[in-house]
């Protein structure tokens, strides 16, 4: 297959003429090794959902990744702490079982739990109980966990959120 230049979404190395990234992956693979947060800030089309893509493949043997993209919580990003924590918590755990593992013990009890708060939609779940339950996800799970999200920049009153919490 002849390579041809992508303007309008992800590119794939395969496909798409494309910057070679090696060198700032195994920048960011470093920065997760020594348990860094860290963000992409570029222009439009720069390559960040390139790069995160590629990211999660590469990390994908030593850490749990989650990935999320915060144009899928959309509806909840006018809501009230309650509405965005009930959305958030849903998204992850879907994202978590499309990873096809099945878990037991500690971690399956706090997908359970949280799956009941979801499905009953309690109204005293806010991003503190939401930051716990990731917490403890985190602490019981079978490797490190990475949580990547994308499309930040859609989520404005995730940021006033997070801050009043902090």
């Amino acid at each position: 297959m002849k390579k041809k230049f992508n303007v309008t979404g992800l590119c794939v190395p395969e496909k798409h003429y494309m910057v070679i990234l090696d060198k700032c992956l195994d920048e960011i693979h470093r920065l997760i090794d020594d348990g860094a947060y860290f963000t992409i800030n570029r222009a439009r089309q720069y390559g960040k959902t390139t790069t995160l893509n590629m990211l999660s493949k590469m990390l994908s043997k030593d850490y749990l990744i989650i990935n999320l993209d915060f144009q899928a919580l959309d509806t909840a990003k006018s809501a009230d702490s309650n509405t965005f924590s009930l959305a958030f918590a849903e998204y992850f755990l879907n994202e978590m079982y499309s990873l096809g593992q099945q878990y037991t013990g500690k971690l399956n009890e706090l997908q359970m739990a949280l799956e009941t708060i979801i499905k009953e939609r309690d109204k005293s779940f806010t991003l503190y109980e939401l930051f716990k339950y990731l917490s403890a996800i985190c602490e019981n799970a079978p490797m490190p966990v990475v949580l990547i999200i994308d499309e930040t920049d859609s989520a404005e009153y995730i940021y006033t959120l997070v801050s009043l919490y902090l």
